[in-house]
């Protein structure tokens, strides 16, 4: 990206959510290019007839590494679904807890004193702009 911006051009960079050292998608809107890795959990094959693919796995990879490490692979994606899917039930109950704990506070909160500073913030932000 920084490359990209020294260079005059406007660079948009994704991270995957689940992993914020991974990145995901390199966005190059000027030029009409887009390179993005589309592994699991977030896999896509672009199906316009004018996307041009290079697949820099099937360029970069020998032949026959993923049946070769097949029982590797099959055991990394079965703890992966796993993690991901104990990960999101304890998300389920972080958001039950928290709806619970959001009715103490809203019955406990002056929203006229929240309002007034909000709108507060509000003109000093756009006295700036």
């Amino acid at each position: 990206m920084y490359l990209a911006n020294e260079r005059g051009i406007d660079a948009e960079i994704y991270h995957c959510s689940f992993d914020p050292d991974s990145l995901d998608m390199v966005l190059l809107p000027e030029l009409d290019v887009c390179i993005f890795d589309s592994t699991a959990p977030h896999e896509y094959e672009p199906n316009l007839t004018k996307d041009h693919l290079v697949d820099m796995y099937a360029e970069a990879i020998e032949p026959q590494t993923d049946e070769n490490n097949h029982e590797a692979l099959s055991d990394i994606q079965k703890r992966y679904k796993q993690t991901m899917s104990a990960g999101t039930s304890e998300l389920s109950y972080a958001k039950t807890l928290h709806d619970d704990l959001e009715q103490y506070y809203i019955s406990a909160s002056d929203f006229t004193k929240i309002n007034a500073i909000y709108e507060d913030i509000l003109a000093k932000i756009k006295s700036l702009i």
